[in-house]
């Protein structure tokens, strides 16, 4: 990667990847969208940095948080054994979701995310980058992207 630092290299990785997905360079751990791309098509919650998704990645963010002692983890531990219920009860409970966005302003939440973020793609996407020769900041880039929206590359 020639001159430019990983550091430098990565925020504007972030930053790209924060405007496509949420209209802005800035992190938005407060971001929860309603989408409708649950199991069977339902609506899912997703939120924060790494649109953590009933499906797969909510509860382990929401796990960590609590293992990391969040401020608000004892009153989002009642709402774990929900996510992903099949009723999709969750993207209705205003409660969840106000937990959240008030957790997103908790320093805690906002390691948390940035850490899972980093774990669970970025750090995937630089050494699938690295062991497979690319050189350029744009592969990393799709690399990411592809780590971000599949979990991999197929």
């Amino acid at each position: 990667m020639a001159t430019t630092p990983i550091a430098d290299i990565k925020r504007r990785i972030l930053n790209f990847v924060n405007v496509v997905e949420l209209g802005s360079p800035n992190d938005r751990f407060d971001d929860i969208s309603i989408l409708p791309d649950g199991i069977n098509g339902r609506l899912q919650i997703t939120y924060g940095l790494s649109q953590a998704d009933e499906k797969s990645d909510l509860l382990p963010l929401l796990k960590t948080y609590e293992g990391n002692k969040g401020t608000l983890a004892n009153q989002l531990h009642p709402f774990l054994s929900r996510i992903n219920d099949v009723g999709g009860t969750l993207v209705q409970d205003t409660v969840f979701k106000n937990l959240l966005k008030q957790a997103a302003n908790d320093p805690i939440m906002q390691t948390t995310q940035s850490d899972f973020r980093d774990t669970r793609f970025f750090q995937p996407a630089s050494n699938y980058f690295n062991a497979n020769g690319f050189q350029l900041p744009l592969s990393l880039l799709v690399i990411y992207d592809s780590w971000f929206q599949s979990g991999g590359i197929l």
